[in-house]
């Protein structure tokens, strides 16, 4: 086990996962590749473009080096109607997403918990595009400019290509569910 990166602390944990029926993966980069790349973005203003929302969001999350905002960056450089926004200095919330402010008007980009929950932004109007996103096993990135969800921003993430063997490796142990 410690030669293919494992660590077992003690024999007592061998007899437990043998009589296991179920195992729990965190899926970024577990069975995933952990690359998202952008797949869609749903623009919530009449006012804003596709590539108007992507230029915001890259504009910001260049900053910041995690998965999610590599995958914004990237796609706004391949993007040929992209342009970059001026904006404040960048606030960083741990967990949740980042803040700035562009022409004066306050941009948040993460989750919709530190959208709705903290930045108290409405999502009544997306509900619709934000089930059938995640029903595709997509993840969402929120856009919340001035006080009001501005767009969403849809990736993937490759499945890795040992995923599907490893599964079925899995289930010939006895392992029911996973």
């Amino acid at each position: 086990a410690g030669k293919n990166g494992a660590l077992i602390k003690g024999a007592d944990i061998l007899e437990k996962i043998s009589k296991c029926d179920t195992v729990v993966f965190d899926k970024t980069g577990t069975l995933s590749t952990g690359k998202l790349t952008v797949c869609n973005i749903f623009s919530l203003n009449d006012d804003w473009e596709k590539e108007a929302i992507l230029s915001l969001a890259a504009s910001i999350e260049e900053h910041y080096f995690h998965p999610i905002a590599e995958a914004v960056v990237n796609a706004a450089k391949s993007c040929n109607n992209c342009r970059h926004f001026h904006h404040s200095e960048v606030e960083f919330i741990v967990a949740h997403g980042v803040g700035a402010f562009v022409d004066n008007k306050k941009v948040v980009i993460g989750s919709r918990h530190f959208l709705e929950d903290d930045e108290n932004i409405e999502f009544n109007i997306s509900n619709e595009i934000i089930e059938n996103e995640l029903k595709l096993g997509r993840t969402l990135l929120y856009i919340g400019y001035d006080g009001k969800l501005l767009g969403i921003i849809s990736m993937v993430d490759e499945l890795r290509n040992n995923a599907n063997q490893t599964i079925s490796k899995l289930r010939d142990l006895g392992i029911k569910n996973v």
